[in-house]
């Protein structure tokens, strides 16, 4: 499986975005439409201060909590599948973060205000890292954080079939974790997909399913406590 820097392409769309709502908030425990279509309709584009990402940052902070369970694909830019993988993912502002990858990809990402843990199993060993690794990620913003993007993003809103979507494009392409971000709402207004495209043009497809927001998240879970035996690396 390849990883990039201690993390598996599973977990690096997390660690390289924040969830919320739209139109109405949805209600507590509701459940995230499985999948949706990407294909947009119309199309509304933003600069980084305009209506449009004012609407996306207050769908993102609506969610206090998300569970669900995920299933991702990585893609080449020709098409290819070069991985799927599938798990279980939280957040709970503010900046709370848990990703867990299913066997036989197994990988446990965890984010609390001051640390980020990326866990390996099978490497017997964990990587302990400042919160700040996730500055400008999807990991971020799905934790509730959209104010570092504001600046560094322009958003533009597509309607769909199932519901509408928002994108975010870089303004320097230089300086940005990812090419482009899109979120995607069904027509309750829950997020439902995310994909992203790196700077390799490489597409990062995850689909929620199962999830259930702004229901109670113990923060127990986002404070990790590595297994007896277990190599902890800290990275200064």
């Amino acid at each position: 499986m390849k990883k990039f820097n201690g993390i598996t392409c599973a977990a690096l769309l997390l660690v390289s975005v924040n969830i919320s709502a739209e139109d109405a908030l949805p209600a507590e425990g509701a459940l995230l439409a499985e999948g949706s279509s990407l294909a947009p309709a119309k199309v509304a584009v933003s600069s980084p201060s305009s209506a449009v990402t004012q609407e996306l940052s207050a769908k993102l902070k609506a969610i206090n909590t998300f569970s669900a369970n995920f299933k991702q694909t990585l893609s080449d830019p020709s098409g290819e599948v070069l991985q799927d993988t599938h798990g279980k993912v939280s957040v709970k502002q503010p900046g709370l973060f848990y990703w867990r990858v299913a066997p036989p990809y197994e990988q446990v990402v965890v984010a609390n205000r001051y640390n980020l843990w990326v866990y390996d199993p099978d490497l017997e060993q964990v990587t302990v890292s400042d919160r700040q690794k996730m500055d400008n990620s999807p990991a971020q913003i799905l934790s509730g954080d959209f104010t570092s993007l504001e600046k560094q993003y322009a958003v533009s809103r597509a309607s769909q079939k199932n519901g509408h979507s928002y994108t975010l494009n870089s303004l320097n392409a230089e300086a940005a974790a990812f090419s482009h971000l899109t979120f995607v709402f069904d027509t309750q207004g829950v997020l439902s997909a995310m994909t992203l495209t790196d700077k390799l043009e490489q597409v990062t497809d995850v689909r929620f399913s199962e999830a259930v927001v702004n229901t109670a998240i113990a923060s127990e879970l986002f404070n990790f406590i590595a297994p007896e035996g277990v190599d902890v690396i800290t990275n200064e």
